[in-house]
């Protein structure tokens, strides 16, 4: 056999094709997490409400993002459509009755100082409505420069009104309110190693992505391998752009198209469908995705003292090395074994939404197949995919689309919002995984418990032995 080489090459000599490839193979994926910021909550949504009638004085201030009409399938309903502006675009036509006036909108005009009202007084009367300010139009002045209009109006993208949206402030907020999309993901190192190094990321993909309508993009991300995680919203106002509970409304249009691989805490199990059709609004605007995570559990809170199996070493085993700490928030995924829904440990922290309350659904497959529960997995996601290409297949009956007709539709835009043509309900049906999401140090615990699980499945069995106290 030949000797080992004894001569240690520097890395600058390797030819730049292999240096290349390790720079490659020394970014693995990631798994990133989006937050925004502020927190859409109910306090910065009042916060949001108290300032408004001072940051919007007249409606000319409040801007209408063309990404909007992207959204136009989830919000429309909450939109008064005026027919005659959507479907009479005939600039000829100068008739009052086929182009009434704009509505009129409230204006906090100064009071009179020698009002007798005296806003100090214990005794003051309750306050008057400000005064009705209505536009030049409703007295026949007329301007040779067309009004803004992000958008052509249609029936499926109807017109949004500035001075309309001046008075519903709360749907404002959903429209125009102000944020940041960032994570705490690590940054791949090599994007700050040396000019090389990162001249080969961004080669490959890595850039600055998730924008919103108010701030540019503020996260490394690689469309083709990183995997965008959504965690639910509570906001607790209600959601009007995406439809759901993963806060989709504030990213912009082009980069939730280009988004390939996708992860959502889903939360429930596989036999709700209103938790499908959720989902299916949300895979209707990520309609590049080609595979889909459907996390089952999430480590981010959990924590018992027998899951920390791998540092003090799994009976019959040496003790395992210590490994370093993960820089930042480092998140991955693993995907999903029936020990996680059996062993003592793992289910008494928290249990796969795919078993049901209570196990219910894990106890009902058990007793149809005799205890075995080698498939149980394999039939939950089935049941998984058959809700999801349900709901997609009712939107399209629904809608009495294809995707043919949807690019025929798309095309007779105008060419200034064509990046934010509504998406068609006809999306590709990806694949689907099963998955525990949670930081790394906790999904190293949590293979140590399934090897020790299925090392004495016997012992560790939750329904043969008492639950331990965490």
């Amino acid at each position: 056999m030949p000797s080992s080489p004894k001569t240690f090459h520097p890395f600058p000599r390797f030819p730049p094709e292999i240096r290349r490839v390790i720079y490659l193979l020394a970014t693995p994926p990631r798994l990133v997490k989006l937050d925004e910021y502020p927190e859409p909550n109910r306090t910065t949504y009042d916060e949001f409400l108290a300032s408004f009638g001072d940051k919007v004085p007249i409606p000319g201030n409040l801007k209408i993002h063309p990404s909007l009409a992207y959204f136009a399938q989830n919000w429309r309903n909450h939109i008064p459509v005026n027919n005659n502006n959507n479907n009479n675009n005939n600039s000829n036509n100068n008739n009052n009755n086929n182009n009434p006036p704009r509505e009129c909108w409230n204006v906090d005009v100064p009071r009179n100082p020698s009002s007798p009202r005296n806003i100090y007084s214990s005794s003051a009367l309750p306050p008057a409505p400000p005064p009705l300010q209505t536009t030049l139009d409703s007295y026949g002045f007329s301007s040779s420069k067309p009004p803004y209009r992000p958008w052509t109006p249609t029936a499926d993208v109807p017109e949004i009104s500035a001075p309309w949206l001046a008075d519903q402030p709360k749907l404002a907020w959903h429209f125009t309110r102000e944020s940041i999309l960032y994570s705490t993901a690590p940054i791949p190192p090599l994007l700050h190693t040396c000019v090389e190094s990162r001249q080969v990321l961004m080669g490959y993909g890595y850039e600055l992505a998730f924008r919103t309508r108010t701030a540019g993009p503020r996260t490394w991300f690689c469309f083709r391998d990183d995997v965008l995680y959504l965690r639910l919203w509570w906001s607790g106002v209600g959601e009007v752009l995406d439809g759901g509970q993963w806060n989709v409304g504030q990213l912009d249009a082009v980069d939730l198209r280009r988004v390939r691989r996708l992860a959502l805490l889903y939360g429930t199990d596989a036999y709700d469908e209103r938790a499908a059709v959720e989902a299916c609004r949300a895979l209707r605007l990520f309609s590049g995705v080609e595979e889909l995570f459907l996390a089952q559990k999430s480590l981010e809170w959990t924590w018992c003292s027998e899951l920390d199996v791998a540092s003090k070493g799994v009976e019959g085993e040496g003790e395992e090395e210590e490994e370093e700490e993960e820089r930042g928030d480092a998140w991955g995924w693993v995907e999903c074994d029936v020990a996680d829904a059996l062993d003592r440990t793992l289910c008494w922290m928290s249990n796969l939404y795919c078993t049901g309350y209570d196990s219910r659904f894990l106890i009902r497959y058990e007793k149809a197949h005799n205890g075995d529960l080698s498939g149980f997995l394999d039939e939950s996601l089935e049941r998984y995919e058959t809700l999801l290409r349900q709901e997609r297949d009712r939107v399209i009956r629904l809608e009495g689309q294809t995707a043919t007709s949807s690019s025929s539709s798309s095309s007779s835009s105008s060419s200034s919002s064509s990046s934010y043509s509504i998406p068609s309900p006809s999306w590709k049906m990806p694949s689907v995984k099963l998955v525990t999401l949670g930081p790394k140090p906790m999904l190293r615990q949590l293979l140590a418990c399934r090897k020790r699980y299925w090392r004495n499945p016997q012992e560790r069995d939750y329904r043969r032995q008492k639950l331990p106290h965490c």
